[in-house]
């Protein structure tokens, strides 16, 4: 009877073991292409790796082509809105005869931001040691992102009209006497960024559906603004027209050290869904150029440069970035490819590195630049 019992001891461990493995999660053997049952490339004796069969500590996600070269490329269509809170341009204030303010300090910002085309291109390489891979990423993204404004008619006689641009600090007015009638301004704001990233990251598994990729690396960047604002409306003297604008141009470079962590969870197939969250602490420096000019066609008065403002600081500025998508990849061409697709949506805000200048003095604005990513890579 005890031999009995040895038997069924050892038959249910073994079943236990299987279980356990089953578990585990043990992948079955990994099916062949199906163009490998095709003349395209006989015989067809590769395949691509299989997630881990257990639970392993950071076992890494591996994407290895029939003959392996290492490398990867990218490139990404970014249609994204750039936004900058607190870009003033004008102020108005009208008085009429009695003394009292039918309107008074109203203020006019640049809103209207527009969503603009920019795009991204990438090239890596994996690394002999322990899966790590290497990775050069430029961003570019040079448009105009808002233009704005404004008109003002039927002023009532006898009123004192003054329209100051009031655009990084600076102030040039227009003040119209009797038989004023309108007066209109307008503004533009263009940004020119270019990104260069270079990092090192290593993706591996935590599970059988969900991939962690920690990535470090350096950041460059620089941006080159303008804005520029002009007014017109008539002047004190009966019949003379006055316009005045104002020019600013604004330069910054940035260095400084990045992190960034992204979880890719398979949900079904060969999709998954991306996340990704990037830091970064850089230190730039910028330098600012504002001017104005005042002319009146009708005196033929060209008082250019009245004010002339240039200066230049030096800061730490923190950079926040957060991306949601959706993913897909593949094999193709008998393994000798490796596609991967991701649509998202980004986010990236930029603390601190635009900042208006003028009047000797510095404001630090934000630059939000949300959008669409699409992005295609090729391994091989």
């Amino acid at each position: 009877m005890k031999y009995i019992y040895s038997w069924i001891f050892i038959l249910t461990a073994l079943s236990g073991q299987h279980l356990l493995a089953d578990m585990h999660g043990n992948c079955s053997p990994c099916e062949q292409d199906s163009c490998c049952e095709t003349d395209c490339c006989e015989p067809c004796d590769f395949v691509p790796p299989c997630p881990p069969s257990d639970c392993a500590y950071n076992a890494p996600f591996i994407v290895d082509t029939k003959c392996d070269w290492g490398f990867f490329a990218g490139a990404s269509f970014v249609y994204a809105q750039a936004i900058a809170d607190g870009l003033r341009y004008a102020t108005t204030t009208i008085t009429v005869s009695d003394g009292s303010s039918s309107e008074q300090f109203r203020v006019n910002y640049l809103r209207d931001f527009e969503y603009n085309p920019g795009f991204k291109v990438n090239l890596g390489y994996k690394l002999g040691c322990d899966n790590w891979i290497a990775n050069v990423e430029y961003f570019r993204y040079h448009n105009t992102i808002a233009k704005d404004s404004f008109e003002l008619s039927n002023i009532e006689t006898n009123s004192g009209f003054v329209l100051n641009i009031l655009n990084n600090g600076s102030t040039q007015g227009i003040s119209s006497g009797n038989f004023a009638e309108s007066a209109s301004a307008k503004s533009s704001y263009r940004l020119n960024l270019d990104q260069l990233d270079f990092t090192l990251s290593r993706q591996y598994y935590v599970g059988r559906c969900l991939t962690v990729k920690p990535e470090a690396g350096l950041r460059l960047f620089w941006i080159d603004q303008s804005s520029t604002a002009s007014a017109v409306a008539p002047d004190f003297f009966v019949g003379q027209i006055t316009t005045v604008s104002i020019n600013e141009s604004n330069s910054i470079w940035s260095v400084g050290p990045i992190s960034n962590l992204s979880l890719d969870w398979n949900i079904w197939c060969n999709f998954r869904i991306v996340t990704s969250a990037g830091f970064g602490l850089l230190y730039y420096e910028q330098g600012a150029n504002v001017s104005d000019s005042n002319f009146t066609p009708a005196l033929d008065d060209l008082n250019n440069k009245v004010f002339d403002n240039k200066g230049k600081i030096k800061s730490v500025a923190l950079h926040n970035s957060l991306m949601l998508g959706l993913g897909w990849s593949d094999y193709f061409c008998c393994n000798d490819w490796y596609l991967d697709l991701v649509i998202g949506y980004e986010f990236n805000r930029y603390d601190g590195n635009f900042r208006q200048a003028g009047s000797g003095d510095f404001t630090d604005l934000t630059i939000v630049l949300h959008g669409l990513v699409i992005d295609l890579k090729v391994a091989f």
